[in-house]
């Protein structure tokens, strides 16, 4: 396994592992780490070996790129940008597969699920500014394959972690990744929620992080007791700590997978910048950007595309200015070690405030 500092905690070392000797747990910052349980090892190697950071792989060649918004406003609505995820995600339901994504859960916490059903997808739609817990979805992934086909969609290192564990064997699978800024803690978000909780003084039902109903989805809402609130998303203290790089997981900032190439086999993203390469394209209501990386993500763009008002365009459109994260990993706060270095020391609203000054 790799060092602290480059583990991006997607988990595939403890999937692997037949002794379960390997455990994620949180650290005190609220990522999670494998850590080894010396007495169950056998020292067979698999974890180092399924390890993506250890093993990175690269594709070369050209990529197929398109800006597109679903046609559907129903699906448009499902999704925080163009509604692609909800459009493809439906079209594996339809043909009897599985699909993985984040869900908010009811207790706040964010974890990869699998859904079967329709009904089930807006569960794993919409943006979640949190890492995700794939502890749930290891046992599925083989299973489901063998039913039909199955469409996994998560950050680049949760992608890719996938793909090193299923190994060879994925025949079926379409593997899609984000366009990522970052992962925050999810130890500081489960902190937020209690937080929450405590000052609307009611039960924490949903929380969304981009309310769609605002333009370009630039506010949060909140679900707590029987009531909901809004809020512009620039001024939600969980937000303003993610944007300002104070809570990210620290392999965020040396992150190999900010660029377009890719080891998934489809990326979606906001296409940021669209109205520079486009004009009049935005209809201010969100655009997505896809990226073709493998003829499993062509097919499957290509079974949908009528169904999106779409155009194609350069690599380097989509990796435009507004766009970094196709170039470049996030750069790190000067502010955060001092930040981190006080979360859990001082009291947390005290913290949030003084974070985002």
């Amino acid at each position: 396994m790799v060092g602290k500092e480059l583990c991006t905690g997607c988990g595939a070392c403890g999937a692997v592992c037949s002794e379960k000797a390997v455990a994620m747990r949180p650290d005190r910052e609220g990522f999670l780490y494998p850590e080894l349980d010396p007495a169950r090892c056998t020292g067979c190697g698999a974890c180092g070996a399924v390890c993506p950071v250890s093993r990175r792989e690269r594709r070369g060649g050209e990529r197929s790129c398109f800006g597109a918004r679903a046609q559907s406003e129903e699906l448009r609505g499902m999704g925080s940008s163009g509604g692609l995820f909800p459009l493809l995600a439906s079209r594996v339901l339809a043909q009897g597969g599985a699909v993985f994504g984040a869900a908010l859960l009811e207790d706040g916490s964010v974890r990869h699920i699998c859904v079967r059903r329709r009904e089930e997808l807006p569960r794993i739609t919409r943006t979640k500014y949190v890492q995700s817990d794939l502890s749930q979805v290891w046992g599925q992934l083989r299973p489901r394959l063998e039913e039909g086909p199955v469409l996994f969609c998560g950050t680049p290192c949760q992608t890719d972690g996938v793909r090193a564990f299923l190994g060879e064997d994925r025949a079926g699978i379409v593997l899609v990744d984000l366009i990522c800024y970052g992962v925050p803690s999810p130890g500081v978000w489960e902190r937020y929620v209690r937080y929450l909780e405590r000052r609307y003084r009611g039960v924490f039902r949903g929380f969304s992080f981009r309310d769609k109903r605002a333009e370009y989805g630039r506010a949060c809402s909140l679900r707590v007791g029987e009531r909901e609130l809004v809020w512009p998303l620039s001024k939600d203290l969980f937000c303003r700590t993610y944007f300002k790089n104070v809570n990210l997981r620290p392999s965020c900032f040396r992150c190999g997978y900010a660029a377009a190439e890719r080891t998934s086999d489809l990326t979606l993203g906001d296409f940021w910048g669209v109205e520079g390469v486009r004009p009049g394209f935005d209809d201010r209501r969100g655009c997505s950007v896809v990226l073709c990386h493998t003829r499993a993500g062509t097919e499957l763009w290509e079974q949908v595309r009528d169904q999106t008002r779409w155009f194609a365009c350069r690599e380097e459109d989509a990796a435009n200015e507004s766009q970094p994260r196709l170039r470049t990993p996030t750069r790190p706060s000067s502010r955060r070690g001092l930040w981190m270095g006080l979360y859990g020391r001082i009291p947390f609203p005290l913290w949030l405030r003084l974070a985002v000054r």
